[in-house]
């Protein structure tokens, strides 16, 4: 994408500012050194308190220097309680004569993604516990679990000196005596990371960052289990978070200076504009962390710090606005329609103007025009786009409604074959995050047996394509015809893909309506649009099926 000419003078000028701020590189590795050496030190003196069974271990923003005057800085401290030792099969069992307990870890469709739980397993068989001194309690599943208040109940002792000095707080224990927010957290050690994250940490990353030998170390990392559940979660109680603080931190360490910087801005922009109002955090510091790495190396110069931060703000708040949608709809599989609609209110008022609006604004100034005449490259302007996607692959099809099932399989026998651009991925299936949005509030006010706002979410997906796409679509498909460049023809034929899932997701709640002639049309228009890829051609197949066993049923 190209950039107004002034970015780069004022990316210098704003290198200057930030490095007489603090954050100079040589000063940023001394406050690194310094938080690394406090923290051996303060280990010393725990674990000649405590013992062995357990060890102190700093993470936050003053451990990784990512704090200045006017930011709120934060360390969290992790005691990991050696006592404990997770499995995650028990085919891994050992029997177990001294005094450590070992955890089974349980993760499957029932808990949110991210969270797990654990149950206590026996010391001389490969067998987990059904009751345990009346603290394990039944899931929705049936499971015999342990409560995550467990393990601070079973600490009395080794957490008993700690408590003249912090205060607790549901499941963390916290202080701001010293002037800086200190976090206690107990926790448990998994010495290897969960299956379905090492087939994520396998997918190749667009832009080469991580890199692979810095991935291959990160692996290598444990991933601690915290006693804190979902807040939106019905078992909320029995839930345990994984923290994969070792990476993140090892992560933070590799940030160039401009990429350091970058996320350094991203917490003022937060803290300043984004979270202000909100009831709870928008966006964490997570959420900025993970958009830092998601630019090409050659962006994370000083020249474009302006730029690469005016994408990875765009970033960070879709990501968020996308991960609370997919939650939304693990919660539709789960049934739990209830809590789904909390999160979707939630959705809609906190991101409709920081993304969705903002979001078409941006779409609407990359009109094709700007791609003929401003040479802004196919890449960049689906980069840009798919910051307003969810997307969801083969391995989520047990938890996404059938539509979209659809949309991950649209591909079959020669269009396999065809050459697509490196933006098109097989076997996933993205949706615009504001009609993904009005389609989950549909399928709420469905199941709730709400007429009048499931017929408002509809008219909100048809007010949407209408107002844009109807403007914009149709002559490009015109145009398509008479581009003589392949990869500018197959890059707007991409394009026009994820229109045309917002119009099969549309079809999809005319047919809940029962307004079969109209779902009828919107399938024969996507098709239309784009005759290959198009899981279109699959929802035709089942409206013709279902029309043919209405009318027989009627003879």
């Amino acid at each position: 994408m190209n950039f107004p000419d002034y970015y780069e003078g004022v990316s210098q000028m704003l290198t200057e500012v930030l490095d007489a701020s603090g954050l100079k590189d040589d000063l940023r590795w001394r406050r690194i050194n310094t938080s690394l050496q406090t923290e051996e030190l303060e280990r010393i003196w725990f674990e000649t308190i405590t013992g062995p069974e357990a060890r102190l271990y700093y993470f936050g923003s003053q451990t990784e220097a990512t704090t200045t005057p006017g930011l709120s800085s934060d360390i969290d401290k992790v005691v990991l309680n050696h006592n404990y030792v997770v499995l995650q099969d028990l085919q891994f069992w050992k029997p177990n004569i001294d005094t450590v307990s070992t955890f089974l870890m349980v993760a499957d469709e029932s808990s949110p993604p991210g969270y797990v739980k654990m149950q206590l397993v026996q010391r001389d068989a490969p067998m987990t516990v059904r009751n345990y001194q009346d603290k394990n309690v039944l899931d929705s599943e049936g499971r015999s679990v342990l409560p995550n208040g467990f393990l601070y109940e079973s600490s009395g002792k080794l957490l008993g000196y700690l408590m003249d000095q912090f205060d607790r707080h549901g499941l963390a224990i916290t202080t701001s005596r010293t002037g800086t927010s200190l976090d206690l957290v107990y926790a448990v050690l998994s010495p290897c990371w969960p299956d379905q994250v090492f087939r994520g940490m396998s997918t190749p990353k667009n832009y080469n960052w991580p890199t692979r030998p810095m991935m291959d170390v990160i692996k290598q990392t444990p991933v601690f289990v915290v006693p804190v559940g979902h807040k939106l979660s019905p078992e909320q109680h029995l839930e345990w978070r994984l923290s994969f603080s070792f990476a993140e931190k090892l992560l933070m360490m590799q940030f160039n200076s401009t990429q350091y910087k970058c996320y350094i801005m991203l917490k003022f922009i937060k803290n300043t504009f984004i979270n202000v109002d909100a009831v709870e955090n928008v966006l964490t510091s997570y959420h900025c962390k993970t958009s830092s790495q998601s630019l090409k190396k050659e962006m994370y110069n000083q020249e474009n710090l302006i730029a690469a931060h005016k994408l990875l703000l765009w970033g960070s708040s879709s990501d968020v606005a996308a991960g609370k949608l997919k939650l939304a709809t693990f919660y539709l599989a789960q049934g739990k329609i209830d809590t789904m609609e909390d999160l979707l209110n939630e959705v809609h008022a906190n991101f409709t103007q920081i993304v969705f609006e903002q979001g078409d604004k941006l779409i609407q100034r990359m009109t094709l025009s700007h791609i003929l005449y401003e040479d802004l490259t196919a890449a960049n302007f689906i980069q840009n786009c798919l910051a307003l996607m969810v997307c969801y692959s083969s391995s989520d099809i047990h938890s996404i409604p059938n539509v979209l099932i659809f949309e991950i399989f649209r591909s079959t026998g020669s269009e396999l074959c065809i050459d697509l651009t490196p933006s098109v991925t097989l076997n996933v299936a993205a949706v615009r995050a504001r009609i993904y949005l009005y389609f989950l509030q549909y399928q709420c006010f469905y199941l709730q047996g709400r007429v009048s706002p499931r017929l408002a979410a509809l008219n909100n997906i048809i007010l949407v394509l209408t107002d844009y796409y109807q403007k914009l679509l149709y002559t490009m498909q015109d145009m398509i015809i008479n581009l003589q460049t392949h990869y500018f023809r197959t890059f707007m034929l991409d394009w026009l893909g994820y229109v045309t899932t917002s119009l099969n997701l549309m079809s999809y709640c005319l047919k809940q309506d029962g307004r079969q002639l109209d779902e009828f049309k919107v399938l024969c228009l996507s098709m239309k649009l784009k005759n290959q890829h198009n899981a279109a051609k699959w929802q035709i197949s089942v409206c013709i099926s279902s029309s043919m066993r209405i009318l027989w049923a009627r003879q």
